[in-house]
């Protein structure tokens, strides 16, 4: 018979061979009693022998079976046992794995850095990720994908000011209220309120983030937060188109492919919101059925609607029922109130009146006095309204569930799960760049991949290529502690307070010593040396945290460095660069073996300890690897441990090619490295010592070994004296040691001039750049001011001619007033003798820049040879020589007329250089103005007041050829011209009438515009209007 698989337990296969046997026996001891039974025969009958055979055979065929389903068990489970034994050892080996990267963020404080980073973030659930550690990218890509969501949050909420605080409204645990929902479970209206909050604010920051990438932001910002009624009306519009434009987006960007990368703004955001279905119609339906407190509205079904108005009828007659009562009944009552007992409405009634109101006594106060009973009469309304209840809440639990169940739907969980996913995402980026803005971060760039500007410079010929280039890097830890003691000690710091907040960080940092890393792309081991209590050990954990927060997007709390021109090699022009930013690789993961593992339980020395942790890091580490090594070598003989640091460095370079090792050490042999070996993998740093002082300085030197200085440091730390001048006696008798530290000592300070110089001539570069804002700011302002001091001065000529104008308003009075020619003659004196005065007035205070000598030659009083106007005599256009200079009595003399010598005031001449350069003003000024006014009359004659002609009417300019024939007309106007040239207008009078006589006036004045006539027009109303033509003479 066929076998079949082997797939059952040992145990079963057990006990079915064990049936076997039982069944076989039984099958044969029941043939057999059945067959004597029958045939009454004895127990030797041939036939009983037979079924005995039968059922011997089939026990024997059972027993076989049995034995080899547990054979084939057997077999099975030594093989299962020993897969668990290999995994097993995978799983340990992976667990200890783990142990150790554990340990070495413990080391680095990992944890506290998390922490602090925890503190940014808006819903707990970010804030209880994050504390649990933030994720570390196992490949580069993945970090660069996180930078890039720290990059697009710090600008989303820095650049274009959109804060995502808004993710505080999340509801919490969210995935499982949508999971509960797909399972069939009922939400409560505090649970779906909350689901439909984050809906809306995925909607509304999905809605800020395409209309930031696509250019078309909308700022909203300081609206009213809206009720969920007015949430309700404005989506009931948006449900529909929703899911059309979400199904187009969507097609188009598969059509384009996932991999697209957008070219706007903030593109990894847009990425992530951008398929994102926010269900605005869930929104709409959740907010038009449930109110803000999680209470559903009663036009969310018509039943409950229809329930509620009958509470409302049952509830107001049980309440008219009872204000009857207490008021017909009110000495029997403990107090005229209304009050509730089991969801049935009573009345406080006095123990000894309980027989006056008939009815149940549903409770009693704690005092026996009051009895709180339901009066008869009430009895069937109270029954009405529990009644009522209940059906209320059935319908609630209706809408409820249904509601649910819509939200439980798969397409709709998927799509929620979704949402949940992203926000909890934006929400982890967001705290990461609060905290990297907040420490004031710069975003590094893994020196495995240049790009851009820094390939072009990191191409150069000439131009060092490095893998580590971290300017004036601090720990975020003790950055931390030094920005919050800053805040205690400035006053007014505030979350509007950002001037003071700035203030606060520019104090940390001038207290926290920085350290600087620049490795070029050869070295892979770098030794440390130099005093104790210098720092070496914070420049390890120093640059770990730096690797571990670029790992997990945070920016490295290091400078940028703005030092303006890289020359990229001899043949290029050089590279103009706004800014360098910081640049390390990208580390797989990061080993340490920092401080001192000696345990007493584990019996481990201070030497096994680091044995033992130095096993676990040459186990794990990888060519990409970051290996910090503290103390190496230690806890041992000084020979044997220089011995064992060096054999560890060299094979952690040569063997394992370890991406990067920091060793620090006091072993003087380890400071040789460097110079033994010719491939340049090994470079040398320091702690620097103040040998004035006698005290570290907490800065990293690079390029030059460092002196311990344990016998100054034991001394600053109050080691008697006699110690250590006998120790320093004793330290004499190897003057090779001492040579060596002499040759260090100078190498230290020939650095330190170095980078003085250095920061010297980057403080000029400064200094220069500063002012030359100054002085661009300086033009600036003397500009301003110049067009400033323009027109005040354009307004203040502007009032004096609008004061002009009112007097020659009020001199046209006079003249009309009194139609005395003489009086017209005198008045055109006047205006000419104000003509002058604003000339001179102009002129005196016009800009010498404009004027032909240049500056210094017109402000000076006019002298013997000089050429003057005199506009109080009327000499405006007709320059006269000045023959005598001043005299004491301020007089000059003047040639005029070419013979006649005559004495004038020096104040009353005007230098011909300076007039014209007024002239020239107004007359640029007079075709501004008049190109500005389409040539109208009365607006030019404003502009012009220098020159133009004053329209004013009196009898001389004035000519009434009413009732007579247009020749006859004519030749009167022809007669009054002469006299009409010196006013510069002509006023003709012809009346209305049939028109003949206006018309032929008119074609007689059109002839004469080539000549004498310049402009004609009717008057003004009150000057007669049609029946009236003035004429502009030339």
């Amino acid at each position: 018979m066929d076998q079949p698989a082997f797939v059952w337990s040992g145990g079963a296969v057990a006990a079915v061979a064990g049936h076997a046997r039982h069944s076989a026996a039984e099958l044969a001891v029941g043939r057999g009693a059945a067959c004597l039974r029958r045939r009454g025969e004895c127990v030797k009958s041939a036939r009983a022998a037979r079924l005995v055979c039968r059922a011997q055979s089939e026990f024997s065929a059972a027993s076989v079976l049995g034995e080899q389903y547990l054979r084939a068990m057997r077999e099975k489970a030594a093989s299962e046992a020993e897969k668990r034994a290999g995994t097993a050892a995978e799983v340990a080996a992976a667990a200890s794995e783990r142990d150790h990267e554990e340990e070495t963020l413990g080391l680095l404080e990992w944890s506290l850095i998390c922490s602090h980073v925890a503190r940014f973030a808006n819903t707990d659930a970010a804030k209880r990720y994050i504390r649990a550690g933030l994720p570390m990218s196992d490949t580069q890509q993945n970090a660069e994908l996180l930078m890039r969501e720290t990059h697009d949050l710090m600008e989303l909420e820095g650049k274009w000011g959109k804060s995502v605080s808004s993710l505080k409204g999340c509801a919490e645990q969210f995935g499982m209220l949508i999971d509960r929902a797909k399972k069939g479970g009922m939400l409560e209206g505090t649970e779906l309120v909350a689901i439909a909050q984050t809906l809306g604010i995925a909607r509304k920051l999905r809605r800020v983030i395409l209309d930031i990438h696509e250019g078309v932001l909308d700022d909203d910002e300081g609206a009213e937060p809206e009720s969920s009624a007015q949430i309700a009306d404005r989506l009931a519009g948006i449900s529909s188109r929703t899911a059309s434009a979400f199904s187009a987006g969507k097609a188009t960007n598969e059509a384009h492919g996932a991999s697209a990368d957008p070219a706007g703004a903030l593109p990894l955001l847009y990425s992530i919101l951008n398929e994102l279905d926010c269900h605005a119609e869930k929104e709409t339906l959740i907010y038009k059925s449930i109110d803000d407190y999680g209470t559903v509205r009663d036009s969310a079904s018509v039943k409950l609607h229809e329930v509620r108005r009958q509470q409302n009828s049952v509830s107001a007659s049980i309440k008219s029922a009872l204000d009857e009562i207490i008021f017909k009944k009110s000495e029997c009552l403990q107090d005229r109130i209304i009050t509730q007992r089991y969801d049935r409405f009573v009345i406080p009634v006095k123990a000894g009146s309980k027989s006056a109101i008939r009815g149940t006594v549903h409770d009693a106060s704690s005092s026996g006095a009051t009895l709180f009973i339901e009066p008869r009469e009430i009895e069937p309304l109270n029954t009405r309204l529990k009644v009522l209840a209940r059906k209320e809440r059935e319908l609630v639990e209706q809408v409820l569930i249904e509601l649910s169940a819509k939200l439980g739907e798969a397409d709709i969980a998927a799509d929620l799960r979704a949402i949940d996913a992203a926000l909890f995402r934006i929400d982890v980026a967001a705290a990461r760049a609060r905290y990297s803005a907040y420490m004031g971060g710069v975003e590094p760039i893994f020196s495995s991949a240049p790009t851009g500007v820094d390939a072009a410079v990191a191409q150069g010929a000439d131009a060092p290529v490095y893998s580590v280039d971290l300017r004036n890097l601090r720990h975020p830890i003790l950055l931390w502690q030094a920005v919050e003691a800053a805040k205690m000690a400035t006053p007014g710091v505030g979350s509007a307070n950002r001037s003071s907040k700035s203030e606060a960080m520019k104090v940390a940092k001038q207290s926290v010593v920085p350290a600087s890393y620049r490795l070029s792309d050869t070295v892979r081991c770098a030794v440390i040396t130099g005093p104790n209590t210098g720092g070496k050990t914070v420049a390890l954990k120093n640059l770990g945290a730096a690797v571990l927060m670029s790992k997990s997007g945070l920016f490295v709390l290091a400078d940028a460095d703005a030092s303006g021109t890289t020359t990229a090699s001899s043949t290029r022009s050089s590279v103009e660069l706004s800014e360098l930013r910081p640049t390390l690789p990208f580390f797989d993961c990061v080993l340490a073996d920092i401080g001192d593992d000696q345990s007493i339980v584990q019996s481990l020395s201070t030497f096994s300890g680091h044995v033992q942790r130095m096993k676990r890091v040459l186990k794990r580490a990888t060519p990409q690897s970051l290996v910090l090594l503290d103390e190496v070598g230690s806890g041992t003989d000084p020979t044997e441990g220089s011995a064992l640091g060096i054999a560890i460095l060299q094979h952690l370079v040569s063997n394992v090619r370890v991406r990067l090792t920091m060793a620090t050490t006091h072993h003087g042999e380890l400071k040789t490295l460097k110079y033994n070996d010719p491939t340049g993998a090994f470079e040398n740093a320091s702690a620097e010592f103040d040998d004035e002082a006698m005290r570290p300085t907490y800065r990293l030197v690079w390029g030059i070994p460092g002196r311990s200085n344990a016998l100054a440091i034991a001394s600053r730390l109050g080691l008697p004296d006699a110690i250590t001048d006998r120790a320093k006696s004793i330290l004499q008798g190897g003057a090779g040691s001492v040579d060596v530290n002499d040759v260090i000592k100078a190498l230290e300070r020939q650095q330190i001039d170095q980078e003085l110089e250095v920061t010297r001539m980057r403080t000029l570069a400064e200094e220069l750049e500063v002012l030359k804002q100054e002085a661009e700011t300086i033009k600036q302002q003397v500009q301003l001011q110049e067009i400033q001091f323009r027109a005040e001065k354009a307004a203040v000529i502007e009032r004096e001619v609008a004061k002009a104008k009112r007097e020659v308003s009020e001199i046209m009075k006079r003249v009309q007033d009194e139609s005395n020619s003489r009086m017209a003659g005198a008045a055109r004196q006047q205006l000419d003798k104000m003509n002058r005065e604003i000339i001179l007035e102009y002129s005196s205070s016009s800009d010498t820049e404009e004027m032909d000598d240049g500056a210094g030659t017109t402000d000076r009083a006019p002298r013997k040879g000089d050429f003057v106007l005199i506009p109080r005599l009327g000499e405006t256009s007709n320059a006269v020589e000045v023959v005598e200079d001043v005299n004491q009595k301020g007089e000059l003399m003047v040639l005029v007329g070419g013979s006649m010598r005559t004495k004038v005031k020096a104040k009353d001449c005007v230098l011909k250089e300076r007039a014209a350069t007024a002239t020239r003003r107004l007359k640029r000024e007079r075709r501004e103005q008049k190109g500005r006014t389409n040539a109208s009359s009365t607006r030019s004659s404003s502009a012009t007041t220098s020159s133009s002609p004053v329209m004013m009417q009196t009898s001389a300019n004035t000519v009434d050829v009413r009732g007579q024939t247009v020749d006859e007309a004519v030749g009167e106007i022809d007669a009054c011209l002469g006299r009409a040239m010196q006013m510069g207008s002509l006023y003709i009078i012809h009346g209305h009438g049939t028109g003949k006589l206006r018309a032929g006036i008119h074609q007689y004045l059109k002839r004469m515009q080539s000549s004498v006539v310049n402009t004609f027009e009717y008057a003004d109303q009150v000057q007669g209007g049609t029946g009236c033509t003035i004429v502009t003479l030339k």
